[in-house]
């Protein structure tokens, strides 16, 4: 039996999640967990302990060997948690996936409230949040097939720094540089971390990301002076004089907006850059699935999925976000 939709409030989730039978059948249902296991061993239907922690088999064998009758009962054990998202995590079941309804349910940032809420300390929300966040990024991947514009779409681009100002002073800015891109009709969007804003690597994403006769409208930059050539039809605004050019009516205020709620989603203390492609994958899904009742239906669609593209070597990806649809 699966899941073909269900939708989790906050109250829900505390009713969900604080029952061991509920929070077992919720992840079923998504395919987190296995309802049956195979003995690696002897092949038969293992069973789980009183605690619900473990799958064991006790099936008892006879075998002959040399005309001689030996006797012997299977041993496999096997934690309930192995070949799952939470192997390798000591955290009980129910609150690891009640974090993850909190997390996804309230609006960032929320270290203090789960603190407090689920009584865990700092280092421990650090890190579930970071589990959450590895998902979330595994999902932006998997959304990352299509590209955007094509002849009569219109396709915003620019490329920001996330980060802070050095020592709080001046205006150089310590952080990461990101690329991204905004359909206006559909919506669609695409982010993507990059070392520098040359011609080359903005190019090579702009070719990759969005179809040959798009028209795309961005502010002065001399890497995209090459764009014409390209096969975009390009337009620009200069920002020090207007907002919108008089004369074309190129405008970029659909990105900048995506910029600024994205800021709004990032912790301004604590960061490390090397998060920052979990902080971009959090504002994306949230973005794709703005009622919060349905985040954790979709959150655990993409734990299963995170498994299946083999969970411990998602680290090693180089993650491309992509927005498959933001609004239906």
């Amino acid at each position: 039996m699966t899941c073909d939709g269900c939708s989790i409030s906050l109250a829900k989730a505390f009713e969900i999640f604080q029952n061991d039978s509920e929070t077992k059948s919720f992840l079923i249902k998504h395919g987190i967990r296995e309802s049956l296991v195979k003995c690696n061993k002897c092949g038969a239907d293992a069973y789980l302990t009183a605690d619900e922690k473990w799958w064991r088999c006790r099936k008892r064998q006879t075998k002959t060997v040399n005309k001689k009758v030996i006797k012997s009962q299977c041993d496999f054990k096997q934690s309930v948690r192995t070949n799952t998202w939470l192997q390798g995590t000591k955290l009980q079941l129910e609150k690891s996936f009640l974090f993850a309804s909190l997390y996804l349910i309230c609006n960032p940032p929320h270290e203090e409230f789960l603190m407090e809420e689920l009584n865990m300390s700092s280092g421990t929300v650090c890190d579930w949040s970071q589990y959450v966040r590895e998902v979330l990024e595994n999902w932006c991947l998997n959304e990352s097939t299509h590209s955007l514009g094509g002849p009569g779409k219109i396709v915003e681009i620019d490329e920001p720094k996330f980060g802070k100002r050095k020592y709080n002073r001046g205006r150089i800015i310590d952080g990461q540089w990101i690329f991204g891109g905004f359909e206006r009709d559909s919506k669609l969007i695409f982010l993507e971390k990059v070392d520098d804003q040359s011609a080359s690597t903005l190019l090579e994403i702009i070719n990759r990301r969005i179809k040959p006769g798009t028209t795309i409208m961005s502010h002065c930059w001399k890497s995209y002076d090459c764009l014409a050539m390209e096969g975009y039809k390009h337009l620009i605004v200069n920002h020090s004089m207007n907002f919108v050019d008089a004369d074309t009516g190129a405008y970029t205020q659909n990105i900048e907006r995506m910029w600024r709620d994205a800021r709004g989603t990032i912790p301004k203390f604590g960061r490390r850059d090397y998060h920052m492609s979990g902080y971009i994958a959090d504002f994306l899904f949230r973005r794709a699935h703005p009622s919060h009742i349905t985040r954790m239906h979709a959150f655990a669609n993409a734990v299963t999925e995170f498994h299946k593209d083999n969970w411990h070597n998602v680290q090693t990806f180089e993650y491309f976000f992509t927005l498959k649809k933001i609004m239906h």
